[in-house]
């Protein structure tokens, strides 16, 4: 009998600590907030075509073309500072038209930069060489994987930052002590619409070659008396 009657005097006790705790817990104050952080991307995958064409009068038509083509691709790449590219050859054709023979070959060119694009299409614009007509176009703009991860950790820091900033100023304007952060969710997004829109003289419209890739983090601090 007594130490039934002792159990049945603790379970009370018990059920009090229990709600003793919870209400603890409930009755803590925290600051809920949101922050992004933003990091600003150039494409470093930039790839441009070359076409060189050319009405070639002559016994050797062909070895006539491909030495000027050669020449003129060295040319175009020292003029335009075009350095560690990728040169690949899209497509050749030639017909013949009497006496004459008609070539054109179209190379893919890898570069690292908007830039190297831009001196290079200079290049190209200011060619002059009678026999030889050459054309140069934008085709691809991209990032490479590690440069996207690098930057994600850079817009993930700076929406860290702003959190940690907001809700410092939040508790210094309206009072209060602000104490560590006790939860976190995240989400990520990036724009890579502009990237792909170069935007020139082959496409009407103002040059805009950024990537935009957001961070956003929900991040709740415990409020300190």
């Amino acid at each position: 009998m007594k130490k039934i009657f002792l159990l049945l005097f603790s379970a009370p006790l018990l059920l009090n600590a229990q709600s003793t705790t919870q209400t603890q817990a409930t009755d803590l104050k925290t600051l809920s907030l949101s922050a992004e952080g933003i990091a600003e991307i150039m494409p470093d995958i930039v790839t441009a075509s070359i076409t060189m064409s050319a009405s070639i009068y002559d016994q050797n038509p062909r070895d006539v073309y491909e030495k000027l083509v050669n020449d003129a691709l060295e040319d175009l790449k020292i003029k335009g500072n075009v350095k560690q590219t990728n040169t690949n050859i899209n497509n050749s054709n030639s017909y013949n038209n009497n006496a004459c023979t008609f070539f054109t070959k179209t190379y893919s060119i890898s570069m690292s930069s908007i830039e190297d694009f831009e001196k290079l299409r200079s290049a190209c614009e200011n060619f002059k060489r009678s026999t030889l007509k050459v054309e140069c176009v934008l085709t691809f703009l991209g990032l490479r994987n590690e440069t996207l991860i690098k930057n994600k950790i850079v817009a993930y820091e700076n929406a860290l930052k702003n959190a940690k900033m907001k809700a410092e100023l939040a508790v210094k304007t309206l009072g209060g002590n602000l104490g560590p952060a006790i939860s976190l969710t995240e989400n990520t997004s990036y724009s890579n619409n502009s990237s792909y829109n170069y935007k020139d003289q082959y496409y009407n419209q103002d040059k805009n070659v950024k990537v935009v890739y957001v961070y956003t983090v929900n991040v709740k601090f415990l409020l300190k008396e």
